[in-house]
């Protein structure tokens, strides 16, 4: 296992936890914090006992107040280049691992922090849970983040009004928009989320994972390829060796 600086790794039986763990920078993403990010999800994803993971924080009441600033107070156009190609592969590596993620926010969760949320799988937000793309107001724009939070998340219009006028919105928002699944009081919010990952992990298996992988690609495609893509896909997962057995288990309980 890796030596993880500005991580807290644990795994629960067939879940994964990953803490965001800065608190002297409110989990501000700087380079070596996302790399460790993408090292731990890629790590947890090769343990084939492992089926889900849940992104959290060990800041009460932060999940993440965005990139780092001290990154980006520089002209030297490679060394924005190097950072935010470093956000690029972050946000990419959540749909490349074969894991479930979800996010458990439990407090403020600005700019990049927002960015971890709409990147995850499924989302649980706590009641007092603030979101939001301070980058505007900086000169800046969110625009690593923004092909998901457009096409998988909050849609164009609504996406456009958050990040041009640069205000918060609540979780009960951000469950409306969907961006997050579910809000729940902060106290109950590590145990539901960690509940659910549990719940899923237990299914854990080639169809879940492929399944994932062909959620994220239909995204790209035309209603026409993505159901022309659907028979190659069902195609594989129907004659795998677990879905064989899966049917015949439950064909001979009906029997009995």
């Amino acid at each position: 296992m890796e030596n993880y600086k500005y991580l807290l790794i644990e795994r629960q039986e067939k879940v994964g936890i990953i803490q965001l763990n800065r608190p002297e920078r409110r989990n501000a993403l700087n380079v070596p914090m996302m790399t460790e990010i993408v090292n731990a999800l890629k790590e947890l994803d090769s343990d084939n006992q492992i089926g889900a993971a849940v992104i959290s924080s060990a800041v009460p009441g932060i999940f993440c107040a965005g990139g780092d600033l001290t990154e980006s107070v520089y002209p030297d156009l490679a060394r924005q280049w190097q950072r935010n190609d470093h956000l690029a592969h972050l946000w990419l590596a959540f749909n490349s691992v074969g894991i479930i993620v979800i996010s458990a926010v439990n407090g403020i969760a600005l700019g990049g922090g927002t960015g971890i949320v709409a990147c995850s799988d499924l989302a649980i937000a706590s009641e007092d849970a603030q979101f939001g793309f301070p980058e505007i107001g900086l000169n800046s724009f969110p625009s690593t983040i923004s092909p998901r939070l457009v096409r998988q998340c909050i849609g164009i219009r609504k996406c456009w009004e958050y990040i041009l006028t640069g205000e918060r919105f609540d979780a009960s928002e951000a469950e409306r928009l969907g961006l997050i699944n579910k809000v729940v009081p902060g106290e109950t919010l590590k145990e539901t989320t960690i509940n659910l990952a549990r719940k899923i992990a237990d299914k854990n298996c080639f169809a879940m994972r492929a399944g994932k992988r062909y959620f994220n690609s239909i995204q790209e495609m035309s209603y026409a390829e993505a159901v022309n893509y659907s028979v190659e896909f069902l195609t594989i997962v129907n004659s795998g060796k677990e879905s064989i057995e899966a049917k015949k288990a439950f064909l001979n309980r009906k029997k009995q």
